[in-house]
């Protein structure tokens, strides 16, 4: 987790506590969840039309087939978080994830898919390399 740009006690009529505080709490939680979640990823694309702009993979996702959840829904863990994604993060991840839900999974989908997770800074590997 990164440190305060600057030092909380040099800031006038304010107590360094509640900052340092708060900086943990919503900045340190916040990376501590999406590391958690990165390591459940399970990627979605939808046919040849989505598959053709997916030129990379995140880190630790696998691919899964959206029309075949009643086949491989049950490998997935009941006791942790998945995440859906697809290149955009718009109907096929948010589907996958209600349907995943309805199976019984703790599932996400990740807002702006893969070109949000590329936008954002984070590892992105082309597909084929290691995840």
């Amino acid at each position: 987790m990164q440190e305060l740009p600057f030092d909380p006690a040099m800031r006038d009529r304010l107590s360094p506590a509640p900052i340092r505080c708060h900086h943990q709490v919503n900045y340190g939680g916040a990376v501590k969840r999406l590391n958690a979640l990165r390591a459940q990823l399970a990627t979605t694309r939808f046919g040849a039309a989505i598959d053709e702009h997916a030129d990379a993979a995140i880190p630790g996702a696998r691919w899964r087939d959206p029309g075949g959840i009643g086949t491989w829904a049950t490998l997935l863990p009941s006791d942790r978080d998945v995440v859906a994604c697809c290149v955009y993060g718009h109907e096929v991840g948010r589907a996958t994830a209600m349907r995943l839900r309805t199976a019984g999974i703790h599932a996400r989908f990740l807002r702006g898919g893969i070109d949000a997770w590329r936008v954002s800074g984070r590892p992105l590997p082309p597909k084929g390399g290691t995840s």
